[in-house]
């Protein structure tokens, strides 16, 4: 898993040495800048790995997170597979790959940022790690 490391924490914004991580850090620091915003996730993230084989749940999963099945966005930045939209905020745009559980970070306003690419859970991971750092 990920380790946060690498970085600063100014009052509760996290800056990234590598430029690697640049979506990560405006997602980070915009969209999940509070506790109560990272738990929602957290929560709906878990509980889709709990129970990953019940399509039942990746379609409520889907559904309440505003997203969709997607096999056209991704294709911009040359990747290809059974994709679903997990958010989209005005410019971060976040997919589940349903064949391999790999999460997709990608900035629509800044196509020439690197796509993060890693397995889901190690997302969730970085998302607690964060909740920690919030809470400090």
């Amino acid at each position: 898993m990920m380790k946060l490391k690498d970085f600063t924490v100014i009052n509760h914004q996290i800056s990234f040495k590598n430029p690697y991580y640049a979506n990560l850090e405006n997602l980070l620091n915009n969209d999940f800048k509070t506790i109560s915003a990272v738990n929602q996730f957290l929560t709906e993230l878990i509980s889709l790995i709990e129970n990953w084989e019940d399509i039942a749940v990746i379609e409520a999963f889907i559904e309440k997170e505003g997203g969709y099945w997607d096999w056209q966005d991704l294709l911009d930045f040359k990747v290809r597979g059974n994709w679903f939209t997990f958010f989209k905020f005005e410019d971060l745009g976040g997919y589940i790959n349903v064949d391999t559980k790999t999460f997709y970070l990608e900035n629509s306003l800044l196509p020439n940022e690197a796509v993060i690419d890693m397995p889901l859970e190690e997302f969730i991971d970085i998302l607690q790690q964060w909740k920690h750092i919030l809470s400090e």
